[in-house]
């Protein structure tokens, strides 16, 4: 058979249309991730790590665009007035869940606006204290904490944030007076710790191993559901107050209406990006641990985690705006 000139330049684009018709959904424009805070956090960090080994799967540009600001919600409600297309993905971490019950009002609906792609990763959040204070023990600061009701302070990153919320859900389980004193994210929070002006913080594991390394804080407890296997002599909180769990987790939402055709491709390809070892190893770095999982997989942990922190959240009283 002969094949003309034009139909011979033609071929290429035939068989590139045929792989993309096996792999499914096909992004027909750059792709973008809005991340809901300011640029050179972990999260950005992390984000834009994944964003480039997505662009190489999909071959097409994965931007990512930081919209900071109010807890997370101005990145959050532009994702949510996005088309319902898979060409705009939010990377939703806890503050979307909390947001929910802390906030008066949202401009948008968590769980009505959003459908979930998948998880990205989990981190570890931990209780670290002043290098002075005289526990040697989480059971010791419990002790020390009800013999002296409100004279214990803790920092936070905010009022609603993760850390706020998570602190409160471990003082109302423990049956323990603290007094909360926020900061303006997490680098304050570190140098009042470090210098001895607040007593507590349960933060993330990064957040707190350069003041552990300096002397300048000590670990007493994981916040995670078990020991973690790097630290088996530190406890579990939840040896002492069964059920408890914090943790610092990301993941990938879509507008709510994006075809199951592009979420099941956003999510494979999530999965097989996670499972570089290259991108494993630096999201390790940053205090992260890869988790590759289902849509439906990472629909329950919100779900889950809504539950939680709606208890956490009206029992405090907390309300933001």
């Amino acid at each position: 058979m002969t094949i003309t000139r034009r139909a011979s330049l033609a071929l290429p684009f035939i068989a590139a249309a045929g792989r993309a018709s096996a792999q499914g959904w096909v992004p027909d424009r750059p792709v973008r991730i809005i991340v809901p805070f300011a640029p050179g956090g972990s999260t950005d960090v992390s984000a834009r790590l994944v964003a480039q080994a997505i662009s190489a799967r999909l071959g097409r540009p994965v931007v990512v665009e930081n919209r900071a600001g109010a807890t997370s919600t101005i990145g959050t409600a532009e994702v949510a007035r996005a088309p319902a297309d898979g060409h705009t993905l939010l990377v939703a971490t806890s503050p979307f869940v909390i947001t929910q019950f802390a906030f008066a009002s949202l401009p948008y609906d968590p769980e009505r606006d959003f459908r979930a792609v998948g998880q990205m990763t989990t981190a570890p959040m931990m209780v670290g204290v002043r290098a002075d204070l005289p526990a040697q023990s989480f059971n010791e600061l419990l002790a020390l904490a009800r013999a002296r009701p409100g004279a214990l302070s803790y920092a936070s990153v905010g009022e609603g944030s993760l850390t706020h919320v998570a602190t409160e859900l471990l003082r109302q389980r423990a049956g323990v007076e603290l007094l909360h004193v926020p900061y303006r994210g997490s680098g304050p929070a570190m140098i009042d710790l470090a210098g001895g002006r607040v007593d507590v913080m349960l933060t993330a594991e990064i957040e707190l191993l350069p003041q552990i390394q300096a002397g300048r804080a000590r670990l007493l407890a994981v916040a995670t559901p078990t020991r973690m296997a790097r630290y088996p002599d530190l406890p579990a909180v939840a040896e002492m107050l069964p059920g408890y769990r914090a943790e610092f987790w990301a993941g990938l939402i879509v507008p709510a209406g994006t075809p199951d055709a592009a979420v099941t491709r956003l999510n494979a390809v999530l999965n097989e990006v996670l499972a570089m070892p290259d991108v494993a190893a630096r999201l390790n770095e940053l205090g992260a641990m890869p988790t590759p999982n289902t849509a439906a997989a990472f629909t329950q942990l919100l779900q889950e985690e809504r539950q939680q922190w709606a208890d956490a959240v009206r029992r405090s009283g907390i309300r933001v705006g």
